[in-house]
């Protein structure tokens, strides 16, 4: 059992952090370093409080799920979390057409899955509830101190883009340049540091721990396999460095995003799965 919740041990880290920054600019620039090592530990706490997580509930304009529930998908998500021993993840709905559903494990707000009325349209019964326990997985596999860590350093660099961009707009409209300079230049580097805690090998664990959750494992490779589909006919704009958050990858499989693909190809998986493919 652990002895801290995973918001516990980020902040001590960023704590620590934070000591270190001013100890070393005590040691190289005396009382001046001990201050500007003080503004830059304002900075990061700043940045992680305002932007150190990720957005896409208000984005996709999630709802707190509440009220009737046809689907009874509150009496799976709490018995999906039983069998994990996690603390049951609010769940949210996205009126949305398109057929997604993704899971976050906020830093230190209460993790949280939501799924897409053109996911609980088009998916079978047994694919939804497949569905919710690989969501309740992927919370399980990222609620560690490493990923809490990369997940807040990534959103603030991210953020500190933001605040930049803001600043030099007016400059960059003036001289017709790229209006999100520090963004377009801070955003590989987020996903870099995203990248060190999400890999390949964990969409094949969640994969795995989902099917053993699941009377039949066939369930999660259907909707797998649908949910890909529909993804790549109707690829999702996101916020930058969201993809990950999802069951499969919600930009479609193009080119052009092969750096932004955290997902394993989904024959792979669904073969991994199974053991075979095509369904």
């Amino acid at each position: 059992m652990r002895k801290f919740p995973r918001s516990t041990m980020v902040w001590l880290f960023l704590i620590g952090i934070s000591l270190a920054l001013m100890l070393v600019g005590y040691r190289f620039g005396g009382r001046l370093g001990l201050f500007v090592g003080f503004l830059f530990t304002v900075l990061l706490h700043c940045l992680i409080f305002f932007f150190g997580n990720s957005q896409l509930l208000s984005y996709l304009e999630a709802h707190l799920f509440e009220g009737q529930d046809p689907w009874g998908l509150q009496n799976i998500l709490q018995r999906q979390a039983l069998l994990l021993q996690i603390s049951k993840p609010r769940l949210y709905i996205s009126e949305s057409p398109g057929a997604f559903a993704f899971s976050l494990g906020q830093s230190w707000q209460k993790s949280a899955v939501c799924l897409s009325i053109g996911l609980l349209n088009r998916l079978t019964p047994e694919e939804i509830e497949a569905v919710i326990a690989h969501q309740i997985c992927h919370i399980y596999r990222l609620s560690n101190f490493r990923f809490g860590v990369a997940h807040s350093l990534a959103f603030s660099t991210l953020g500190l883009g933001k605040i930049l961009d803001q600043l030099f707009s007016p400059v960059a409209k003036i001289q017709n340049k790229i209006q999100r300079p520090f963004t377009t230049v801070l955003s590989p580097l987020a996903w870099l540091i995203l990248k060190f805690s999400v890999t390949e090998k964990v969409y094949f664990q969640n994969d795995e721990m989902a099917g053993q959750l699941l009377k039949d494992r066939r369930f999660l490779a259907e909707a797998l396999w649908k949910l890909e589909g529909l993804c790549t006919s109707y690829p999702m704009t996101l916020p930058l460095c969201n993809n990950h958050f999802f069951i499969v990858n919600p930009l479609g499989l193009k080119e052009k995003n092969w750096f932004l693909l955290a997902h394993p190809k989904v024959d792979v998986r669904i073969k991994k799965l199974i053991g075979y493919f095509p369904l």
